[in-house]
Order: structure tokens, then C-alpha cells, then sequence
């Protein structure tokens, strides 16, 4: 009763006198009771009186009202009008690429990733994400750029590795794929089929003796390599 009773007051001394004042608190009001649609309105008048200083945290806060009240297209536009009033603020990318995902707009959500990923580099959850989205979507240009920067700062992580390295080969990129085994095989000195793709990796590059070293190896360990015993004929 009393929460209906300081609603009807807020109502009536908004409608009054429609100050920045009157509508900010009657906004905040009608947040604190979940009242999203009112909020909401609200805040769409406080848009009309309150200085440009101010209208990025209003147009936020009608964001976050839209958003839980399920009007996500209402949602993002309150948010993106804001990131052109303050393109800086990383929450604002982060909100629009969440509410893109909800929509099913994959490249809207990625390009917004990618732009909190500017301001907020270390992360790597997001850029794991964007990892994933890219080799789904057979972006492998980008898929590789946001692998190198994890591996530049995990240079011991062998599934790291292992993935640049797999996409190196999809990419047909033979320098950028014989460096990654050159370093997993320095990781995993004993992974046979590690050493067996640098030894084929190595032979294609017409270095023989550094090939046959790796092969030897493998039949010293398994004498029923047969793939190893073949290159060593070759």
C-alpha cells in the first residue's frame, strides 16, 4: 500500500512539474519496485530536459529498462545512442553484444566482442568466444589473430597450440604450421604423432637429414612404424 501510495505521488508530481528532478526520482522509483514500463517513460522525458552531460546515464538506464521488459530492439538503439555519446565506455559494447546474441545477429555480436575487446584486451573469455565463433563461421584470418594473442601470452599452452596449428593447415599457411610443430614438439617431446607431423612437415621442405632424425626416432620406439619406415626409404 505504501509502495502504490509514493508511486501515485511520484505519477502525479512528475506530470505537474516535469522537472530533471521530479522524473529522475520518480525513474528510480519506479526501478526499485520493478515498475520497467514506467521507469521507462520516465526516463524517455528525462531525455528532454536533462543536459548533454547527462544523457548517456539516462539513455542507459532506458536500455537496461527496455531490456528487461523484453523490447530488446527498443534496447539496443537506447545503448547505441548512448556509445555515440560515449564511445568508450566497454560496458555498452559488452550490453549490445549480449543483446545481439539474443536476437541471433552473430556478426552484430562479434563486431561488439570485438570492440570491448579494444578497451578490455586481457578478456580472454570473450576472446575465446569470439574463437569459437570464427572457426564456425570459417573467419580464419580472424580466428588466427585472437589465437596468436593467446598464445603470445600463454606460449606454453599445448591446446593453444594445437588449435593456431590446425588452422594454419586449413589456411594452407606451411611456415606459420612447420613453426607450431617446431614448438610442440619442443612441448611434447615424446607425443609420437607430433613428432611424425613435424617429420612430414620437414621432408616437404626438402630437409631430409633434420626428417630423418625425427623418423629414426620413431622407429627406435616403435619398430612397427610403418608410416616413419616409409619416409625414411623415400
Amino acid at each position: 500500500r505504501d509502495k502504490e501510495a509514493l508511486r501515485r505521488i511520484y505519477e502525479l508530481r512528475s506530470k505537474a512539474l516535469p522537472t530533471k528532478e521530479n522524473l529522475l526520482e520518480a525513474a528510480t522509483f519506479a526501478e526499485e519496485i520493478q515498475d520497467w514500463d514506467q521507469a521507462a517513460q520516465y526516463y524517455e522525458n528525462a531525455l528532454n530536459v536533462v543536459p548533454e552531460s547527462e544523457k548517456v546515464r539516462i539513455l542507459k538506464r532506458l536500455g537496461f529498462c527496455y531490456d528487461s521488459l523484453g523490447r530488446r530492439q527498443q534496447s539496443i538503439e537506447a545503448y547505441e545512442a548512448a556509445l555515440k555519446k560515449d564511445p568508450n565506455d566497454v560496458n555498452l559494447y559488452y550490453s549490445l553484444a549480449e543483446l545481439y546474441r539474443l536476437t541471433k545477429n552473430p556478426e552484430k555480436y562479434a563486431y561488439y566482442l570485438e570492440k570491448a575487446l579494444e578497451l578490455n584486451p586481457d578478456d580472454n573469455k570473450s576472446r575465446i568466444v569470439l574463437i569459437d565463433h570464427y572457426e564456425a563461421s570459417t573467419q580464419f584470418a580472424r580466428e588466427i589473430k585472437h589465437l596468436q594473442y593467446l598464445v603470445a601470452e600463454n606460449p606454453k599452452d599445448i591446446p593453444l597450440h594445437k588449435q593456431l596449428a590446425k588452422v594454419y593447415e586449413k589456411t594452407g599457411q606451411k611456415d606459420q604450421l612447420l613453426a607450431e610443430y617446431e614448438t610442440l614438439a619442443v612441448l611434447e617431446p615424446d607425443n609420437a604423432v607430433v613428432l611424425f607431423n613435424l617429420g612430414v612437415l620437414r621432408f616437404d621442405r626438402r630437409k631430409y637429414e633434420e626428417s630423418a632424425t625425427i623418423f629414426q626416432k620413431l622407429t627406435a620406439k616403435n619398430p612397427q612404424d610403418e608410416d616413419a619406415h616409409y619416409y625414411l626409404f623415400e
